[in-house]
């Protein structure tokens, strides 16, 4: 089994190292890798490609068919062969043999208490070894029902649990802190005297499963026992450690969440955690019937590595002896982690070997726990704790942390959490204390199973520390030496004659997201406050950069007055009206609303759409139209149908929610997105990103504000960024008669007929094929180009055909020096 987002060069590598004769797959994934089989025969490689289909029909007649293939097979012979890193280059393949996964599964059949009227829910990948062993073979040996899903969301993993017939979960961290994540949500939405009564309620409920064994989660928190289905009795946490607040809380609400430790190497489990009523805290649980668990040569502390014996290790890597010996001695298998054993035989991991930090003194530092300790803030997202050679010969720590603003200015936010990281240093000895921290406003890089990859960390965190190094230099260069135009030829690593003031950023000197990112340090080091330089998508050319740190520089000094004043004299906050519902009046608010709007729409308007066969129906995609009155968000939600229950929209803050009854009105009787039209544009796209990795339909109105005549103004390139950053399709939708029943300005519409045109979706496929090659800024204006135009073609009352649609004429560079980005 192999992943199935590997890239075709790494599939060849695998074919040819495993001697691979056939390579079955799907429909889907040949029509992504068409050239798959010819790639194979132009590597020398006799593999040949077939689809699922014509294999298991029997049928060696069929195209690609490979006919009935039968052989017996003893309990030592190799089952899988498992390809767990390193895909270019000489792969690693773990063999694993009938013995380990029949001895496995029969121990997991026994830790757990599953059989017939079980239904589990099936989450990860079936390449992985966890949920091939843990989430398929031992439900499936036990006659339990095993429910997949088509797609990965909070939301859709919220429909299945909702039927009622999931007993339970197998999954990642990642899963586990994702539903975690939506429970404090909603706990956090709701007034503050009810939110810490729910958690009061969580602490006593504990309290009762620690010291007395009694659970009364189910009947104190029954609406998120509801969410689950109402019937989960075990969840199984696997692939990585669990956080332990995750734990805590799923503990609290009256949830079992059990932990499995092990690698592929092992079938892949080797501990499993017994939460029952009493927790305990960090501890992977302890070894399985049969399995041996030892550390290899404990220090001081007891910490050393983690090795285990059993039946379900593997028998070695395939036609690699010298990484077999190097894991495999005298019969126990040499993990790689780090750990330490109580006197119950309970294991506590704490780090990877190759992850473990070594000062020049020799002092052993182990990331996780730092990362646990200095990770507890509201706004820390996330962090990684790596080691950075330093002068001395030895590794110093650093840190790239990913804030969480929740609407704060950068500023501020960035300078608590230096606050922060002080204050918990100074509660550790100095080795063991973060020396180096780097904030970074994008997503951590991580593996297939949600693992950070600590070696993209340090990669990165050298970078932005070379930036920072190019911005202290600046400092010193004197007033008249172009010191902003020697920095970014610093950052590119290119002469700084190609650093002229007409330069595009992201045209001429190829500047990417990675390397704003190093720019913003490299400025913030030199002095330009953050909030000034967080987000550089909207600066143009290095002219457009100048008058950005121009501008920052004469804000910084009445910035900081302006604090120091606020500070001293600082007047007491307006207490805001706020109007929190119970859920029974918001639903029944909801139910109305939507009532009234069918009522509206379907009987004072004349109300028609076309084009409803183009709504897709097994996706969700973003909606583009044009924006010419306020009947223009319900109208679209009606025309959607099914769809349109899954429809949001992102709406201005300071219009739509700048008082309380407004606040009470929208969020509780709308799917509106509150957006800060005069603040962080990166706040608002990510918000708009996140409805759709979460499975929503996107609406936007690409002209930027409704059209004071109701002709169609020129779309930004908002459309091109959210298509092809999240891999969705771009649904044309022309809207007539808005702007006649209620323009801009007016509060009492006429009763006009409206009508609803939907053009056939932009797919994603095809957006990025028209795209390859270009700049990301180019990339994202021929996108809106191609909306717009296919938006003007509906309005005019024709349609088209996507792939025939003009390609937009990208502006000159004089005109893009001034243009808008998304």
């Amino acid at each position: 089994p192999v992943d199935k987002e590997l890239s075709v060069p790494e599939l060849v590598n695998i074919a040819r190292r495993s001697g691979a004769s056939v390579c079955l797959t799907s429909e889907a994934l040949l029509e992504k890798h068409p050239a798959l089989e010819q790639a194979f025969k132009d590597s020398g490689l006799a593999t040949t490609v077939a689809l699922f289909g014509d294999a298991l029909a029997g049928d060696e007649t069929r195209p690609n068919g490979i006919g009935a293939y039968k052989k017996a097979a003893s309990a030592d012979d190799v089952a899988s062969l498992i390809f767990t890193s390193g895909t270019t280059g000489n792969p690693k393949g773990v063999m694993l043999s009938h013995r380990n996964f029949a001895a496995l599964v029969a121990k997991l059949a026994g830790a757990f208490d599953i059989g017939v009227g079980d239904g589990v829910l099936s989450v990860l990948p079936l390449h992985h070894t966890f949920e091939f062993s843990a989430g398929f073979l031992t439900p499936f040996s036990r006659g339990a029902e095993i429910s997949y899903i088509d797609e990965l969301t909070a939301d859709r993993i919220g429909q299945v649990l909702e039927t009622g017939r999931i007993t339970g979960m197998v999954g990642v961290p990642a899963l586990w802190q994702l539903l975690h994540k939506k429970i404090t949500q909603e706990f956090a939405s709701r007034p503050k005297p009810v939110e810490e009564a729910l958690k009061a309620l969580m602490a006593a409920n504990a309290s009762l499963r620690n010291a007395r064994g009694f659970n009364l989660g189910k009947l104190l928190f029954w609406p998120v026992h509801k969410k689950f289905g109402g019937r989960v009795r075990f969840m199984i946490s696997g692939g990585s450690a669990l956080q332990d607040d995750v734990a805590k809380a799923f503990h609290a609400l009256g949830f079992t969440l059990d932990e499995g430790y092990g690698l592929t190497e092992a079938a892949p489990v080797l501990t499993v955690t017994k939460a029952g009523h009493e927790r305990k805290p960090g501890t992977v649980g302890k070894a399985l019937p049969g399995i041996t668990i030892s550390i290899f040569e404990p220090d001081q502390a007891g910490i050393g590595e983690v090795i285990a014996k059993g039946p379900n290790v593997m028998s070695g890597y395939f036609e690699d002896r010298e990484s077999t010996d190097a894991v495999l001695k005298d019969g126990w298998l040499h993990t790689g982690d780090l750990g330490r054993l109580d006197e119950e035989g309970q294991l506590y991991l704490v780090g990877r070997k190759k992850d473990v930090i070594i000062d020049a003194n020799g002092k052993n530092v182990y990331p996780d726990e730092l990362e646990e300790l200095y990770g507890v803030h509201e706004h820390i997202k996330e962090l990684s704790v790596v080691g950075l050679a330093d002068e001395a010969g030895g590794e110093k720590v650093a840190c790239l942390c990913v804030p969480e603003y929740k609407d704060r200015p950068v500023d501020d936010v960035r300078r608590e959490l230096e606050e922060h990281f002080k204050t918990v240093s100074l509660g550790l000895p100095f080795y063991r204390r973060i020396k180096i921290v780097r904030f970074w406003d994008g997503e951590l890089l991580r593996t297939s199973t949600r693992k950070v990859k600590r070696s993209a960390v340090v990669e990165e965190l050298k970078r932005l520390e070379r930036a920072a190094t190019s911005g202290e230099k600046a400092k010193e260069v004197a007033p008249d030496h172009d010191w902003l135009a020697q920095l970014v030829a610093d950052v590119i690593q290119k002469p700084r004659a190609d650093v002229r003031d007409d330069a595009r950023l992201s045209g001429d000197l190829g500047f990417d997201s990675l390397m704003l990112t190093e720019l913003s340090v490299a400025l913030e080091r030199a002095g330009v406050p953050a909030s000034a330089v967080s987000d550089l998508t909207k600066v143009g050319t290095v002219d457009d950069l100048r008058r950005v740190v121009s501008a920052a520089g004469r804000r910084a000094v009445t910035q900081a007055k302006t604090r120091a004043l606020a500070e001293e004299e600082k007047p007491k906050p307006k207490t805001e009206l706020e109007l929190p519902l119970p859920d029974l009046v918001a639903d029944a608010g909801r139910a109305v609303l939507e009532r009234g709007q069918s009522a509206l729409y379907g009987g004072l308007f004349d109300f028609s759409v076309t084009g409803k066969t183009f709504i897709p129906k097994n996706r969700n995609f973003l909606v583009v139209a044009n924006h010419a009155s306020h009947l223009d968000m319900g109208l679209v939600k009606m025309a959607m149908g099914d769809q349109g229950e899954r429809l949001v929209a992102l709406a201005a803050r300071d219009y739509f929610f700048d008082t309380g009854w407004k606040r009470a009105y929208f969020e509780n009787f709308t799917n509106l997105i509150p957006m800060d039209r005069h603040g962080s544009l990166r706040e608002s796209l990510r918000l708009a990103g996140e409805s759709l990795t979460q499975g929503y339909n996107l609406l936007i109105f690409p002209e930027g504000t409704r059209s004071p005549d109701g002709v169609l103004q020129e779309f930004k390139p908002t459309t091109g960024y959210l298509a092809l950053s999240y891999g969705v399709d771009v649904l044309p939708v022309y809207l007539k008669g808005t702007h006649q029943a209620l323009p801009k300005g007016a509060w009492w519409p006429k009763f006009e007929a409206l009508s609803v045109h939907i053009g056939p979706p932009l797919l994603i496929g095809s957006l990025r094929e028209k795209t390859r090659g270009l700049a990301k800024s180019e990339a994202y204006r021929v996108v809106a180009g191609l909306a717009e135009a296919a938006v003007r073609t509906l309005a005019e009352g024709k349609m088209y055909k996507p792939d025939e649609l003009p390609m937009p004429t990208l502006p000159s560079r004089e005109r893009r020096r001034s243009s808008e980005t998304p």
